[in-house]
C-alpha cells in the first residue's frame, strides 16, 4: 500500500477518488479553516460513506470540572477552535452533510458521524464493537512492527517505538504479561538507544538480558533515564513538548511496573526496589505538573499518580518494608480521594492489618476500574495465605 503524505485537496492522487469512509480523530480542533476541512471531507466521500471524527468538547471547560482535563480541551496554543454540540451540528450542516450524529465518548470528547446518504446507528449501540476493535487495533500494531527498526529518520523510529509502547499497554491491560514482557525483550535496544542515544554498543541492540528480572530492572532503568531527561526539560526549560522523544517512556515505566507486580521472577528482591524508585520518581514529576502552570501537555502523566501510588506502597508491602500515609500527602487531600477512588480504597487496605472491602453500594463504577494488571497485583496479593 502506497502512501501519499500530500493532504486531500492540496493536489495529490487522493484527489482523484472517494472513499466509503474517512475517519479524522483529534483533528478538527488544530485547524485554522476547520470549514474548509469538512468541505473537502464531503467532496470526497462515495455517496454512502461516512466522516468518523472526535474532537474535544467546549461545554466541558467548566471550572469545576478537573483542571487537567480542562486543559487538555483548551491546549493553549494547539488548538485553534472548540466545537459545542449546536457548533458541530452548525458548522456540519453548512458543509453539507444532511444526517449527524454526536456522542459523547467520555464527558470531555465528542464522537460524530456525519453521512451523505442515511442515519447510522449509534457507533456504541453494537455490543461486540469494543471486542472486535481491540482485536483490529492490535493485530495492527503487530503488522506494523513485525518488520522491526528498518526506518529512514529519527522520527519514524520514535513513531515505531512509541507503536511499541501502545501494543504493550495494550496487553498489559488484557492481562497477557508475558507476551508484553516478549515485545519489550525485542525491543529493549531501540528503547536503550531512545533513552540515551550515547549507549550505542551493538550488544545493546543483538542482546537483551536474558532473565526475566535481569530484562525488568534493565527496562526500569532506562525508563527512568528517559523520565529524568523529560522531567529536566519540561521543569528546568520550560519545553511544552520533550525534545528528547522519550517522553513515552515514563508511561511506558509504569506498565513495567504492573508486569513486575504480576509476573514470577526469581529475584523480586532485585527487581521490586528499582520498580518502586522508577514509581517514587514518576510520583515526584506527576505532583509538579499537577500543580504546574507550564503550559505543556500532563493530562496522561497526572492519570498516573494514583495506580502509581498505590504500586508503589505494593512494593513496599511485598519488601517488608514501612508504609506511612504522611509520607505521601497528597493521600489526605480530597482531590486524590475524589479523583482515584479506587486506588485510594487500594491503598487503604494496605494501610490496614486486614484488606479492607469497601461496601456494595460504594464498588467501583466500570469507568473507574483501573488496569487489569493493577487490580490482578492486588488480588494476588490479599489471597496470600
Amino acid at each position: 500500500m502506497s502512501i501519499d503524505q500530500k493532504l486531500l485537496g492540496q493536489g495529490s492522487a487522493a484527489d482523484a477518488r472517494h472513499y466509503d469512509c474517512i475517519y479524522a480523530s483529534e483533528v478538527l480542533e488544530h485547524l485554522i479553516d476547520p470549514d474548509g476541512f469538512l468541505n473537502t471531507c464531503r467532496e470526497h466521500l462515495s455517496d454512502r460513506g461516512v466522516l468518523i471524527m472526535t474532537t474535544p468538547v467546549a461545554e466541558y471547560i467548566q471550572p469545576d470540572n478537573q483542571r487537567e482535563e480542562v486543559y487538555a480541551c483548551l491546549f493553549p496554543g494547539e488548538h485553534k477552535v472548540i466545537y459545542s454540540d449546536a457548533g458541530l451540528r452548525s458548522a456540519l450542516s453548512k458543509a453539507g452533510f444532511p444526517y449527524v450524529q454526536i456522542e459523547k465518548r467520555r464527558s470531555s470528547n465528542w464522537v460524530i458521524i456525519a453521512s451523505l446518504d442515511r442515519d447510522y446507528e449509534a457507533i456504541y449501540a453494537r455490543a461486540d464493537l469494543g471486542q472486535l476493535s481491540n482485536e483490529q487495533y492490535k493485530a495492527y500494531l503487530q503488522k506494523v512492527l513485525e518488520g522491526g527498526l528498518v526506518s529512514t529518520s529519527t522520527q519514524q523510529q520514535r513513531v515505531k517505538l512509541a507503536l511499541c509502547f501502545r501494543l504493550t499497554k495494550y496487553l498489559v491491560n488484557k492481562g497477557q504479561l508475558d507476551e508484553a514482557l516478549q515485545v519489550l525483550a525485542q525491543w529493549y535496544g531501540a528503547f536503550a538507544m531512545l533513552a540515551d542515544p550515547e549507549l550505542s554498543h551493538s550488544a545493546i541492540h543483538d542482546c537483551p538480558p536474558a532473565d526475566r528480572d535481569t530484562l525488568l530492572c534493565s527496562l526500569l532503568s532506562v525508563c527512568l533515564i528517559g523520565l529524568t531527561r523529560e522531567r529536566i526539560e519540561v521543569e528546568h526549560y520550560q519545553r511544552p513538548y520533550p525534545t528528547s522523544g522519550a517522553a513515552f517512556l515514563k508511561t511506558l515505566g509504569f506498565f513495567i511496573t504492573v508486569i513486575a507486580h504480576n509476573t514470577a521472577v526469581e529475584d523480586q528482591g532485585r527487581v521490586l526496589p528499582i520498580a518502586a524508585s522508577f514509581l517514587e520518581s514518576l510520583l515526584g514529576y506527576a505532583t509538579f505538573a499537577k500543580g504546574s502552570t507550564t503550559p505543556f501537555y500532563h493530562l496522561e502523566l497526572i492519570s498516573l499518580i494514583g495506580p502509581a501510588l498505590a504500586g508503589l506502597l505494593l512494593a513496599k508491602k511485598k519488601l517488608g518494608l514501612s508504609i506511612c500515609e504522611d509520607d505521601y500527602p497528597c493521600l489526605k487531600q480530597q482531590w486524590f480521594q475524589e479523583n482515584y477512588p479506587v486506588s485510594y480504597r487500594e491503598i487503604q487496605a494496605l494501610c490496614l492489618p486486614e484488606p479492607m472491602q469497601p461496601p456494595e453500594s460504594q464498588q467501583p463504577h466500570e469507568s473507574e476500574k483501573q488496569p487489569a494488571g493493577i487490580k490482578a497485583s492486588f488480588k494476588a496479593f490479599f489471597s496470600r495465605p
